[in-house]
């Protein structure tokens, strides 16, 4: 045996123990040890004399009844039209002097009428040292507070509202070449924020572990526990689930725009004075639900992929709810794209949607879903034609091997052979096998399907390249919709295994420190997972889940992935009630965030939530 081969197992042996000892140094040195909330009787005695208190009633009580010590303040703060208006902070120890100034003040400062009132208790606190950047991950984003040291001796609280409202949050470029990356606290961003606003340098900072509630006199115990500024529901129903699906649909209505005319306010360098506007017929693509800010978008920058979506979305609602405001919104969105496609392939013999000179094959295969789904839901023929051409471009750019090209080139009129991307030839067999349900061309159900023979033979095999198993939503329910007239063991193998797949991605209660997590999709909890995700690999477990049903099949494991990204959905989605910080609640309804430490909404993440709820309500509540 040669000296390396004896040596080699030491050195894997010492560099275990080395990485076990640095675990557990860090473990110790970073851990929080939260001291002991009160007991039962005594948090609904607390809560009780906040409820009376904000209310304007006085109440006596004995400072001895609440004896607990904590690390940090007892803070009381209420919020209005997403601002916060009224504060109380003082040091808990002990809580009841904390709570006796917080009443106290409340009656010589009596506060607004109807605030939404949220109670932070600090339990634990923890140093934030420098450790090569990685300290930008030490904070739990929207869980914890952050302290900062001054120069002079003073500290200042950020609570989880504080960070958002400042902006403060999801901040930190790891990788300076990749602008978009952004997790963690930028310390730089911080240090001056807090020069800015109080004079003086940082010196240090601390994590802060708390306990949050929001005051709820009208909820059992007088209060609900706050998680990440979020509410969890009580319990899904049916009624809440397509209660929040029309949520959904109405922030999608609302964000049409109708009127040339009317102005958006943004911050954009390319905003005039503040605002913006935009053509008719587009929908607005990004909210910030607190600053109420639109991104400025206008016909360059309009992405048609994601406004075809949101029409067939629309199309879908009012096909099961009937509710004719989303029939008028989907007709007004695809009058758009019918205007776009006027000034896109005129010289060619088939149609296509671009605003530039590369039609692709997602804007064209999404408008065709969508325009046929709305025509299966009204009847309506006016977009026939259209809807024809574009299956014309469709079949076109679809290969004798049942791939697809997805660009096509106006100015040499002709595809490009090499360039794929994620989610296109899904979106196309869908978008044909539904063309075929709305107008019954046999031709369109045989490209669908020799689409899909591609998709889940060949397609598979040069993994993750060619076809993203992952991230590609759209495969399955093309499956789903050629049956019952093709109903081959193999596409439902595949979507079997694809739900599999992802289901090791879902988080549940039990394989993360953090609940509000239950239910989405991610790699690592270092990372909030994008709520888009729940929707869009709900859309597809739908599918899956009817088409098993169809072949026999007992498919337990796609429920129980559907049933926990529902929850996900609801317990994130904006409601009155729920979103003390948004600026303007009738914007902010039915809105679901991008992340869970954001607070800008895109218009896809609510389209395909809410696709996701309405269709999953029919197959849990059948």
């Amino acid at each position: 045996m040669s000296t390396f081969a004896r040596f080699l197992p030491r050195l894997m042996a010492t560099a275990a123990a080395l990485c076990l000892v640095a675990y557990g140094i860090g473990y110790r040195m970073n851990r929080h040890s939260p001291a002991p909330l009160p007991d039962e009787p005594s948090r609904r005695e607390l809560v009780r004399i906040l409820n009376l208190s904000t209310a304007g009633e006085k109440v006596s009580f004995e400072v001895s009844r609440f004896p607990g010590r904590y690390p940090g303040d007892l803070v009381l703060h209420g919020y209005a039209g997403g601002r916060q208006v009224w504060r109380c902070e003082a040091p808990a120890a002990p809580l009841g002097k904390a709570l006796q100034t917080c009443t106290a003040q409340l009656a010589a400062d009596p506060p607004p009428p109807g605030l939404a009132w949220r109670v932070d208790l600090v339990r634990s606190s923890r140093p934030i040292r420098p450790l090569f950047g990685f300290e930008a991950l030490f904070l739990l984003p929207g869980l914890e507070a952050l302290q900062v040291s001054l120069e002079n001796g003073q500290k200042v609280v950020y609570l989880p509202e504080d960070m958002f409202l400042a902006g403060l949050l999801d901040r930190h470029m790891p990788l300076k070449f990749v602008p978009e990356l952004r997790i963690g606290i930028d310390f730089a961003q911080v240090g001056r924020h807090v020069r800015e606003t109080t004079g003086y340098t940082p010196s240090g900072y601390a994590r802060l572990q708390l306990w949050s509630i929001l005051l709820a006199p009208d909820h059992p115990g007088g209060y609900r526990d706050v998680f990440r500024v979020h509410l969890s529901p009580t319990q899904i129903t049916r009624e809440l689930v397509l209660e929040s699906a029309n949520a959904g649909g109405r922030y999608m209505v609302n964000a049409l725009i109708r009127d040339p005319l009317e102005r958006f306010p943004c911050t954009q360098p390319a905003c005039k004075h503040g605002y913006f506007t935009a053509e008719p017929g587009q929908f607005l693509y990004n909210y910030n639900l607190v600053t109420g800010l639109y991104d400025f978008q206008n016909r360059s920058l309009y992405n048609l992929v994601r406004h075809a979506g949101t029409t067939y979305s629309l199309a879908n609602l009012f096909l099961i709810t009937r509710d004719p405001a989303y029939a008028d919104a989907a007709s007004r969105a695809i009058a758009y794209l019918v205007g776009l496609a006027g000034n896109s392939c005129s010289q060619e013999p088939f149609r296509c949607v671009a605003n530039d000179l590369e039609p692709c094959l997602g804007s064209a295969s999404l408008t065709l879903l969508a325009v046929a789904e709305y025509r299966l839901a009204t009847g309506d023929v006016q977009y026939d034609e259209f809807a024809r051409g574009l299956a014309k471009f469709l079949l076109f750019m679809q290969r004798p091997d049942g791939s697809f090209r997805h660009i096509y080139n106006l100015r040499k009129r002709q595809p490009d052979e090499k360039q794929v991307l994620l989610f296109y030839s899904g979106e196309a067999a869908f978008a044909l096998a539904k063309a075929y349900r709305a107008w019954g061309e046999k031709a369109w159900l045989d490209a669908a399907v020799l689409a899909l023979d591609h998709l889940t033979g060949p397609a598979t095999s040069p993994l993750p390249f060619h076809f993203g198993f992952g991230e590609e939503h759209w495969t399955c329910q093309a499956a789903r919709e050629v049956a019952p007239e093709a109903m081959k063991p193999r596409f439902l193998e595949f979507c079997l295994d694809f739900s599999h797949f992802i289901e090791r991605q879902q988080f549940t209660r039990t394989d993360t420190a953090f609940p509000d997590f239950s239910g989405s999709y991610g790699f690592s909890p270092f990372l909030p997972p994008h709520t888009n995700g729940a929707g869009s690999r709900t859309e597809a477990n739908v599918s899956i889940l009817e088409l098993a049903r169809l072949h026999g099949v007992s498919a337990p494991q796609v429920e129980r992935q559907i049933r926990r990204a529902v929850e996900h959905i609801i317990t994130h989605q904006k409601r009155p009630g729920n979103c003390w910080l948004c600026a303007d609640m009738s914007r902010a309804d039915g809105a679901v965030v991008n992340t869970l430490t954001t607070w800008d909404v895109r218009i896809d993440t609510v389209q395909h939530v809410t696709s996701g709820l309405i269709r999953a309500s029919r197959v849990l509540y059948p």
